[in-house]
Formats: structure tokens, C-alpha cells, sequence
């Protein structure tokens, strides 16, 4: 038992940014969204014996982590068109190299950036968001349960729909 504690505390230390990330691209409501986070957590304990270092432990944090969020919106969204928003106010990069006016015009482009994420379905969302955190196609494959060329298609066509967004609002703002 006490190594299992310990275990579950590393993991937690190790990833715990990555999930609340995770919570906050899926669940928009602080309220919802710690209950997302909690049942995340509680679901990494109960199932933490299970794993068989078959993939790499961020892999299945991961994997862990994205399946019981669909499952809880699932269960939140019930009769709900099926689209999740990421909770922009949430998102805040600041360069300290840079100056106010410089974070100010990258702030805003990064909220459009997710406005226009907030669009798209669950997966291409999980999708998205996954390709943001810098994992491979591999590790995303593994996680979504696609192919690893199938993650390349998905990525071009969600690329495509982002750029379509961003040059609509463009527009808009002229």
C-alpha cells in the first residue's frame, strides 16, 4: 500500500499540470471543472495497479486522463450538441521579454486560437490539444485509439478548419 502511495504521489507531482490543462480544454465551469479533475484523479488511484508499462506512463496518465473526460461530459452533456469549450480565460501567456503591448496582440491571438478550437467536436479537440502538448502522433494514437496516419489526416483537416476560423474572425475584426 505504501508503495502505491508513493507512486500515486509522483504521478500526481509529475503530471498534475497536464491534467488540470487537459480539465481546463474540456470543462469551461471552475465548479465542473474540479470535479473532472477529482474524478481524474480518483480514477488514477483506483486503476494504478493496472498498469503494464506496455506505453509510457505520461501515455496512459494521458489516455487515463482523456478517456474519463469524455466519459464525465459524456454523462454532463447529455441531450447537449456534443461540443465542449476550453475555457479561454484560463489560458494566459505572458513573455516577460516582451512588452505589454506585444503580450497584449499575442493574448488575443491565442484567445481566437481557442475560440476557434472551441468549435470543433470532442475528438478533434483531444486531438488538437494533444498535438499542443507537444506528444507524437504515436502517443496520440495511443491515447485517442486511431491509427498513427490516421492522426496525420485528422491534424491536417483540423489545421485547415483552425485556419478557416482564424481567417473568418480576421475579417470580421476589419
Amino acid at each position: 500500500m505504501k508503495d502505491k502511495e508513493q507512486k500515486y504521489k509522483k504521478i500526481i507531482l509529475d503530471h498534475y499540470d497536464m491534467i488540470f490543462r487537459l480539465c481546463c480544454s474540456y470543462v469551461r465551469d471552475a465548479e465542473v471543472r474540479k470535479d473532472l479533475l477529482q474524478n481524474i484523479m480518483i480514477r488514477i488511484w483506483k486503476v494504478l495497479n493496472s498498469f503494464e508499462n506496455r506505453s509510457s506512463i505520461s501515455t496512459w496518465i494521458y489516455r487515463l486522463s482523456v478517456n474519463t473526460s469524455l466519459d464525465f461530459l459524456r454523462k454532463e452533456n447529455k441531450g447537449k450538441n456534443g461540443k465542449n469549450h476550453i475555457d479561454i480565460n484560463e489560458i494566459s501567456i505572458i513573455d516577460e521579454s516582451k512588452n505589454v503591448e506585444e503580450n497584449l496582440i499575442i493574448s488575443e491571438k491565442i484567445h481566437m486560437m481557442y475560440k476557434c478550437i472551441n468549435t470543433l467536436t470532442f475528438v478533434d479537440q483531444t486531438i488538437i490539444t494533444l498535438y499542443l502538448e507537444d506528444l507524437s502522433y504515436r502517443e496520440i494514437s495511443e491515447i485517442v485509439g486511431i491509427s498513427e496516419k490516421y492522426v496525420g489526416v485528422k491534424l491536417v483537416r483540423i489545421k485547415k478548419k483552425l485556419n478557416r476560423c482564424l481567417k473568418d474572425h480576421y475579417y470580421e475584426c476589419q
